[in-house]
């Protein structure tokens, strides 16, 4: 090469050099252009991916929420989301896939469904295996809804030890599942469009008024004799017309949402509150404190599974137990009204007789706002 640039003039290498470093440029440029690292997510309103809202890149799958939503415009409360891309790993083996979520999720590797929790939960954590092979990259597809309250979700992964001990076989291998990172994922680049597509809002309708006739004289006789009112004739004044006042709620049930308990566990089979509970209860009753014309109703749940009788009974007392507590913290009796169902009105219908935790629930129900 540096005989052949003998020959050539200083502005000839010059412009040999640019063309070269120009093409070396658009060469890795196409090569960046083809992938990157992260997930495509889409995120919708409705609990059944109903209004696209927004499309942006994550590095990867874990977030979690209460009142702010994870994009912009959409409903924190009831809504769904989709990750797509490509997994890859540089291990090959097999691999056990875990979610943390509250709602419901669905996996997919390669069009297999691996994991399939379409339903409300409360933070539950579910499990899906399969074997991965190095360096290959496989379709991931990974869908989520958020039905009420606040919404989680999370994936993690581990790679199974090859030859386990029975041990491990029968009680689990100490490897701990991890967040799996952007590296490992692939999409595609391309431009992407924050899709927002607005509510049809119905058309005003304008009537149009008819123009005023302008009204005709009325002409007036004089006459020279004054007419006086009778002397029992009683002359009444106009009556004020006094404007109803909207009365406006004590407050409002987005706030109120805030302070109802949503984790209020009890000891299994019996009505002792969990400890980890109280935390959410005490808030409940300063709020109901602040607010004393709002009254509540304690609504005890249990699953479908075992003696219909006996979980009747256990939702009833297990409702009766939280209300005592309310009193005893200073919330008036007459302000508490309490019901139990038992297995009545499940969330979720078990599987071959499981017990299903989002079944084990009290619900709060606030009257007044």
């Amino acid at each position: 090469m540096t005989k052949i640039y003998s020959h050539l003039p200083s502005w000839s290498i010059f412009r040999l050099k640019t063309v070269l470093f120009i093409c070396l440029c658009i060469l890795l440029s196409i090569g960046n252009a083809q992938s990157q690292q992260g997930l495509k997510a889409e995120y919708y309103d409705g609990t059944n991916f109903n209004r696209l809202v927004a499309t942006k890149y994550v590095d990867n799958i874990d977030q979690s929420w209460y009142d702010k939503p994870p994009a912009e415009g959409m409903d924190p409360y009831e809504c769904s989301i989709r990750w797509t891309g490509k997994l890859k790993t540089a291990k090959p083996g097999t691999y056990t896939f875990s979610a943390q979520v509250d709602d419901g999720i669905r996996v997919w590797i390669d069009d297999q469904l691996i994991m399939d929790q379409w339903d409300l939960n409360d933070v539950g954590v579910f499990k899906g295996t399969t074997d991965l092979v190095a360096h290959k990259e496989y379709d991931l597809k990974v869908e989520y809804f958020n039905g009420m309250l606040e919404g989680e979700v999370r994936l993690l992964w581990k790679k199974n030890k090859e030859d386990p001990s029975w041990h491990e076989r029968v009680f689990g291998d100490d490897i701990e599942f991890t967040v799996i990172l952007a590296e490992n994922f692939l999409s595609p680049t391309e431009t992407i469009k924050i899709d927002i597509e607005p509510e049809v809002k119905p058309k005003k309708i304008v009537k149009q008024t008819p123009p005023k006739k302008k009204p005709k004289p009325i002409q007036v006789k004089k006459e020279n004799t004054v007419n006086k009112p009778h002397q029992n004739t009683v002359i009444r004044q106009p009556k004020e017309v006094k404007k109803t006042e909207i009365a406006k709620p004590i407050v409002s049930a987005k706030v109120a949402e805030k302070f109802i308990p949503k984790n209020v566990q009890f000891e299994k089979g019996n009505t002792n509150i969990l400890e980890s509970s109280y935390e959410e209860l005490d808030a409940f009753i300063k709020f109901l404190l602040d607010h004393p014309l709002l009254e509540v109703k304690v609504e005890g749940h249990t699953d479908v599974v075992g003696d219909a009788e006996l979980n009747l009974k256990l939702s009833k007392d297990r409702a009766i137990m939280i209300s005592e507590y309310l009193t005893d913290k200073g919330v008036a009796n007459d302000r508490i009204e309490t019901e139990g169902f038992g297995g009545s009105q499940p969330l979720v219908i078990p599987i071959k007789g499981k017990y299903h935790p989002a079944n084990r629930r009290v619900i709060f129900i606030l009257e007044g706002l």
